[in-house]
């Protein structure tokens, strides 16, 4: 059966399915929406570290003093924006 042919016969029930069911075809898109979204985090997260690990390599990196400078001057950056 075509995924098209599939969502109208879906459509045409949920429009006239009791309360039961349509709080459990919710519970169920919650539970597919929070899953692909962690699925995506996760692959970001990766993502980044693979990237991250690329620029340790190549050198891209700056000392541990340097980074505390660079957070200090941002966030009194941000603390002037708010005001």
């Amino acid at each position: 059966m075509k995924a098209s042919t599939v969502r109208k016969e879906i459509h045409e029930y949920v429009d006239k399915a009791d309360d039961r069911f349509l709080s459990l075809v919710h519970s169920m898109v919650r539970a597919e929406k929070k899953d692909k979204s962690e699925s995506l985090l996760k692959k970001e997260m990766i993502s980044r570290t693979e990237q991250s690990e690329k620029e340790i390599e190549a050198g891209k990196t700056i000392s541990a003093k340097q980074f505390n400078t660079d957070f200090q001057q941002w966030k009194k950056k941000k603390r002037e924006s708010i005001k």
